[in-house]
């Protein structure tokens, strides 16, 4: 894994506005989110150019960056975001085409899901 320059110090976490169930027990105050994600220097930062996407449901452990549904998560985002932008619908052989391409621009030569 190549240098990690990001090194934060301090975390600061504000409250917009209260949460649709004040006071219940399932609810989280700005103590509890301060606990929950811990002090930035016990952090373990990766470096996003060498690293793939896992997804957040629980099945992996070691420090990577997680999103919902992993690489293939941010690649449908992605398809979704450029048909959007572009007014087009992509037919299969261009979603073909464009995951190959990701999949080619892969360090790890996998998608995690």
């Amino acid at each position: 894994m190549s240098e990690v320059k990001c090194t934060p110090t301090r975390l600061k976490i504000r409250q917009d506005k209260e949460g649709n169930n004040p006071g219940s027990h399932d609810a989280f105050d700005l103590n509890a989110i301060s606990n929950l994600l811990g002090r930035p220097k016990d952090t373990t930062f990766v470096d996003p150019h060498h690293t793939s996407f896992k997804c957040v449901d629980g099945r992996y452990d070691q420090p990577s960056l997680y999103t919902l549904g992993g690489d293939a998560g941010e690649f449908f985002l992605g398809l979704v975001v450029y048909e959007e932008l572009l007014h087009v619908e992509l037919t299969n052989p261009q979603v073909e085409r464009i995951l190959n391409s990701y999949l080619d621009q892969m360090e790890h030569g996998k998608m995690h899901w």
